[in-house]
């Protein structure tokens, strides 16, 4: 990105050499404000580079710290717990409504994956759907009256 800034910017200064000594020969006046948009620009261009030269410097400034900030860590917490994910037997069905963890989808008992989005099935990573008990006794009280 800076390189191609920086090929812009000699362009710029090129071309604003050229239209001011083609605007020179007609008039002193246009020149002169063809030379103070063109020098705009040349600055605009030159501190968008300025920029990008600090923002590489704090992100370099940023991993250090990181680093830092990580042997630290280290250091002060040398015993390390590892997380293990809950296992996933393959073509595991249901034996209940599952909902998906993943899009959060209800599933139809004896599913081995969701039908949304083709997520597996484990029991000790998907929940049971229980549905709304006050919504349930409502549909059965409406159901046998």
């Amino acid at each position: 990105m800076k390189k191609l800034l920086t090929v812009l910017l000699v362009l710029q200064i090129i071309s604003v050499a050229l239209i001011f000594l083609v605007t020179l020969a007609v008039s002193f006046f246009s020149a002169l404000l063809s030379l103070i948009g063109g020098i705009l620009q040349i600055v605009l261009t030159y501190s968008v580079i300025y920029c990008l030269d600090n923002i590489d410097d704090l992100n370099s400034s940023v991993r250090l710290v990181h680093n830092k900030l990580f042997t630290l860590n280290n250091e002060l917490n040398p015993i390390k717990i590892a997380y293990q994910s809950p296992t996933v037997n393959a073509g595991e069905k249901s034996e209940n409504s599952w909902q998906c963890v993943k899009c959060g989808t209800v599933n139809k008992e004896g599913t081995s994956h969701c039908e949304n989005c083709g997520t597996e099935y484990s029991p000790s990573v998907n929940p049971i759907f229980t549905p709304n008990p006050k919504k349930m006794s409502r549909f059965f009280k409406e159901k046998n009256k």
